[in-house]
């Protein structure tokens, strides 16, 4: 059963570092809430592909994390949950504050990312 989230508009653009606000395309995500970890993620994750961050949702290497790119692009990767997630989910993010894949992969934990329940609802 999918229960209804509400949506929060973003530029198709907004993890772009040299976009500019003008004519911008936008892209509705919807809000994680404890019960629909797959559909959200999904959704994030093809919108963070499409923004050329792919490289986020993977565990950084140590050189990674000092380059100034890199900083840029988390920053803005986690402004992007905090504007995403339902306010109870906000302090799993306070806990993470310094990283998205982390904060990716405890968002995931909290929502149910590892049951049985969520493993069928992508199976099938």
């Amino acid at each position: 059963m999918t229960t209804s989230s509400p949506l929060v508009q973003f530029p198709t653009n907004l993890l772009d570092e040299d976009s500019s606000d003008e004519n911008q395309l936008k892209t509705k995500l919807i809000k994680l809430n404890r019960t629909n970890w797959v559909q959200w993620s999904c959704q994030t994750r093809s919108y963070m592909i499409g923004c050329g961050y792919q490289s986020l949702l993977k565990k950084p290497t140590d050189e990674e994390k000092i380059s100034s790119r890199y900083i840029r692009r988390n920053g803005a990767a986690l402004a992007l949950l905090w504007n995403s997630v339902s306010i109870d989910l906000h302090g799993i993010l306070l806990t993470h504050q310094d990283s998205f894949y982390k904060a990716w992969e405890a968002l995931g934990e909290a929502c149910g990312n590892n049951s049985i329940l969520t493993t069928c609802e992508v199976l099938f």
